[in-house]
């Protein structure tokens, strides 16, 4: 949530896609903060079953964008990402 409440401080757009199935929810709060911001500059996408796709977001560490798992088997793999140290 910090990366959203971040967003809106500095008054910056944020297009989340969440993945949804009978496996996987998004948490409750963060469909309630989108909700409750009721702003064009807030864009929630919940998609079923596809979205492989990761941004992780380690505070004061750097950030991970990608799609690679984070297991052993998959960081031998071929996969486009990028990941940045935190400033």
């Amino acid at each position: 949530m910090k990366l959203f409440e971040a967003c809106a401080q500095h008054l910056k757009p944020l297009e989340f896609f969440g993945r949804y199935d009978h496996t996987v929810a998004v948490d409750p709060a963060v469909l309630k903060w989108f909700l409750d911001k009721a702003s064009p500059n807030f864009d929630c996408k919940l998609v079923p079953d596809i979205l492989h796709a990761k941004i992780i977001w380690w505070v004061d560490a750097g950030a991970y964008i990608g799609y690679a798992n984070l297991s052993d088997r998959a960081w031998i793999s071929v996969s486009a990402s990028f990941s940045a140290p935190s400033a």
